[in-house]
């Protein structure tokens, strides 16, 4: 990846004086039909010095390059991240009820009363045995299932004959893969035990079972969805005081997730922040480029000047001709930086995770032309202002 990176970025450096020309010219046509003489002449000008267009332009095609890979990858990142604690975590918080004499009766409306908190269900459920091994099962109905991400693990909705543990008291006592006999108040059934990831310190079995063995099962469990925008730690802290309230345990996610969200967003936010500033340095180059080119074509601009083009058309030109040089330089570099991405993200990632999701956030791309294109237009500003401020008799007689 490195090497072949590297060669390509050379590839691309090289061959700018014919790449950003030739963008330029394929969209000429369509600058034209759209902006009249002024923005064909802007298209004209930034064609003329193929050499000086590409080096100008060198500098923000790296940057918004390296940008829009990092975009990608830290996006592709997110989502691939986001899957994996779905599936491994697909409850963000979960109130259990491990004493036989606690009912959680009533408790569910108070959690769904708190700030952050989406959706709440509440699990029936009863003391039981599971090969000599005590135990809290919990019958997950069609609510309790709506509840859980997405991607969670199936065994999360066991069917019938089946049931799913966790960490906790099962974690050495409960042979995965093999048929256990569990016994409730009222009855014995035999269920083979699968791995929940995400299930905790809970046997689950389907509802129908649930009510073989404990046809009074009373509210033992409340599964926790919270909003996407809740506050982790103030609501990790009122969760835990329903769940002392209550007597029950609380397991919360959310925090984890959230310092997990924190991390990614600080590192893109200081990647960012330093190309930015790459950014910034090239749109210098291209405000140098265009006063250069001010200077060298005085007389010509005085002659258009004389032929009818009014200064808010010469103005016009310069600006579309500083548009295009960061258009074309920033939708390059967000082409070839999001197929960087990719390759990067698939590389770096195939052996830590068993399948990667490439995104692409096309909003966040589009929107890193755009900011190239404005600023072309403020780089534009003082050479405008300047060839415009010339009278067309004193440009016509500068040497």
């Amino acid at each position: 990846m490195l090497a072949g990176g590297a060669v390509g970025a050379l590839a691309v450096l090289v061959l700018l004086p014919i790449l950003v020309p030739g963008l330029i010219r394929l969209s000429s046509g369509l600058v034209g039909r759209l902006g009249g003489p002024a923005l064909r002449l802007a298209s004209a000008n930034a064609v003329r010095n193929p050499r000086r267009t590409a080096t100008s332009t060198a500098a923000l095609l790296v940057g918004t390059t390296l940008i829009s890979a990092i975009v990608v990858g830290m996006a592709s990142v997110r989502t691939t991240m986001e899957s994996e604690l779905d599936r491994d975590k697909p409850l963000d918080a979960v109130v259990l009820a491990t004493d036989t004499t606690t009912d959680l009766t009533g408790y569910a409306d108070r959690v769904a009363a708190l700030d952050g908190v989406d959706a709440v269900a509440t699990l029936p459920g009863a003391a039981v045995t599971v090969d000599g091994f005590e135990a809290v099962a919990l019958g997950v109905d069609e609510a309790a299932a709506a509840v859980l991400a997405t991607g969670a693990e199936p065994t999360m909705r066991p069917a019938r004959g089946a049931a799913a543990v966790g960490g906790g008291v099962f974690a050495d006592g409960v042979p995965v893969g093999q048929q256990v006999r569990v016994r409730g108040p009222e009855g014995v059934i035999d269920v083979r035990v699968e791995l929940g990831r995400g299930a905790g310190a809970a046997l689950l079995l389907h509802p129908d079972d649930l009510r073989a063995i404990a046809p009074a099962a009373s509210p033992r469990a409340l599964w926790v969805d919270a909003a996407d925008d809740a506050d982790a730690a103030e609501l990790t802290e009122e969760l835990t005081a329903v769940a002392r309230s209550a007597g029950a345990d609380l397991t919360s996610e959310v925090e984890d997730r959230a310092w997990v969200t924190l991390q990614l967003d600080i590192v893109l936010g200081a990647t960012l922040g330093l190309l930015g500033a790459s950014v910034l340095i090239a749109l210098f180059g291209i405000a140098n480029t265009l006063g250069l080119s001010v200077l060298e074509r005085t007389r010509e601009n005085a002659l258009l000047r004389a032929l009818g083009l009014t200064r808010r058309q010469l103005r016009a030109t310069l600006a579309g001709e500083a548009a295009l040089l960061t258009g074309v330089a920033g939708a390059a570099g967000v082409l070839i930086g999001t197929f960087y991405g990719w390759v990067g993200v698939r590389t770096l990632t195939q052996d830590m995770v068993d399948s990667i999701a490439v995104v692409v956030p096309v909003g966040q791309l589009a929107l890193v032309v755009v900011a190239a294109g404005i600023a072309g237009l403020a780089a534009s500003v003082l050479p405008a202002r300047k060839a415009a401020a010339t009278a067309p008799a004193a440009g016509l007689v500068a040497d």
